[in-house]
C-alpha cells in the first residue's frame, strides 16, 4: 500500500485498536484500562502488512520494529483480529457478485479485446498454496496434493475484468479438484447471478457448458467437432477457442499477481484451519482494496476498468470528463 491508502485504513483500524482489548473482547467501561502496550495503532497495522507482503523471517521483523518474537506474534494476531474487521466493513474491500449492469460492463471491457467472446465478463481458477503438515493423519492424507507432492490448502478465485475479486472458496484440503470446490456454492452462484450469455471463462478442469451453461471453457485436447464439420465452422470455433485461451490467461495474471503481493502466501502457511482461512480471507480483501487505492493490477491494466468504460460513455454524451467514483462498482 502507499501512504494515502495505509493512512485511509488506519482510521478504522485505530477506532477499533481502542474498542477491542489484547484478547479481543469489547471495552465496555470508560474505566478499562488498555494495559501497557507496547506498539501503537499504526505499528500494529505495519507489523501485520509487512509480515503479509513480506517473506524475511520473523526474526528480522522484529528487529524492525524493536520488539520480542513473542510480542511480535502477540501484536500479529491481534493486528490480524483487527484488520480482517475492519476489511469486513468497508466498501471498497468487499468480495461480492457484480450487477447485471457491471456484468455487462465487464463483457463489453473483454469484447474490446477479443470481439470473437461475447458475455464474458470474467474469469475462474484455482489456487493451491502450501500448508505445514497437521498433526493429525486423516487431516493430513486429506490436504496431500498427489499432482504437487505436497500438502496443500485449495482455493477458487474468480477475477473480473476490472481487477476486482468476484468470488472465494478458500482454504478447502489439497486433494479436492477445482470443480468439486465449484460444486460447493459457485456453480449456484452463476445460475442465480447470470442471465442471457452472461459467462465466466474457466479451463478444462471444469465441466462442459451443457452442465453449466454460463461456463465458457477451453476445450480438451482430445475434443474435437464432429467429422463433416463445414471448414468456415471449424475456422471460427478455432478462433473461438483462441480467443477464449488470450482470455483465461488473466486468471494467471492475478493468481500470480495475488502471490506476489503478498509474499507470505509463498511460505507455508499455519496448519491451523481457522487462522488459515483468515489469513485467506484477508489477502483476498486487501487485493480489492489495493485494486482501488493503488491500482497496480495487471488484469486492470490489459482490460481496462468499468470506471473508465462510464466515464468515456459520459464523454461521448455530455462531451465533458467527470471525476470517477472512489468506490468498487
Amino acid at each position: 500500500l502507499d501512504r494515502k491508502a495505509f493512512n485511509t485504513l488506519l482510521t478504522p483500524f485505530t477506532a477499533l485498536y481502542n474498542k477491542y482489548t489484547m484478547r479481543g473482547k469489547v471495552i465496555t467501561s470508560e474505566k478499562c484500562y488498555h494495559g501497557n502496550r507496547v506498539l501503537s495503532a499504526p505499528a500494529v497495522l505495519g507489523v501485520v502488512l509487512h509480515w503479509l507482503c513480506s517473506k524475511a523471517e520473523e526474526k528480522y521483523l522484529c528487529m524492525l520494529f524493536g520488539v520480542t518474537e513473542s510480542t511480535f506474534n502477540k501484536y500479529k494476531t491481534y493486528g490480524i483480529f483487527l484488520l480482517l474487521e475492519v476489511t469486513r466493513r468497508l466498501r471498497d474491500c468487499a468480495v461480492r457478485w457484480p450487477s447485471k449492469e457491471t456484468q455487462r460492463r465487464c463483457a463489453q471491457l473483454i469484447n474490446i479485446k477479443e470481439p470473437m467472446l461475447s458475455g464474458v465478463w470474467g474469469f475462474v481458477d484455482g489456487l493451491n498454496l502450501q500448508i505445514f503438515n497437521p498433526g493429525d493423519v486423516d487431516e493430513q492424507n486429506a490436504y496431500w496434493n498427489g499432482w504437487l507432492h505436497e500438502t496443500c490448502c485449495s482455493s477458487l478465485i474468480c477475477w473480473r475484468s476490472d481487477g476486482f475479486i468476484a468470488y472465494m472458496a478458500t482454504n478447502y484440503p489439497g486433494s479436492w479438484h477445482d470443480s468439486a470446490i465449484a460444486g460447493r456454492g459457485f456453480y449456484q452462484k452463476l445460475d442465480y447471478g447470470c442471465e442471457g450469455q452472461s459467462s465466466v471463462a474457466c479451463d478444462s478442469a471444469f465441466p462442459k457448458p451443457a452442465t453449466c451453461p454460463h461456463l465458457v471453457r477451453v476445450d480438451k485436447s482430445d475434443e474435437r467437432l464432429p467429422d463433416g464439420t463445414p471448414e468456415d465452422e471449424l475456422k471460427i470455433h478455432q478462433a473461438h477457442q483462441n480467443a477464449l485461451i488470450a482470455v483465461r490467461q488473466a486468471a494467471e495474471w492475478g493468481m500470480g499477481l495475488f502471490q506476489a503481493t503478498f509474499k507470505r502466501l509463498q511460505w507455508k502457511l499455519t496448519s491451523n484451519p481457522k487462522r488459515r482461512s483468515e489469513i485467506l480471507e484477508l489477502c483476498m480483501r486487501l487485493s480489492n482494496y489495493r485494486c482501488i487505492h493503488v491500482g497496480l493490477n495487471q488484469i486492470k491494466t490489459v482490460f481496462g476498468s468499468v470506471v473508465r468504460l462510464e466515464k468515456a460513455s459520459l464523454d461521448n454524451i455530455y462531451g465533458a470528463d467527470p471525476a470517477p467514483p472512489f468506490s468498487q462498482p
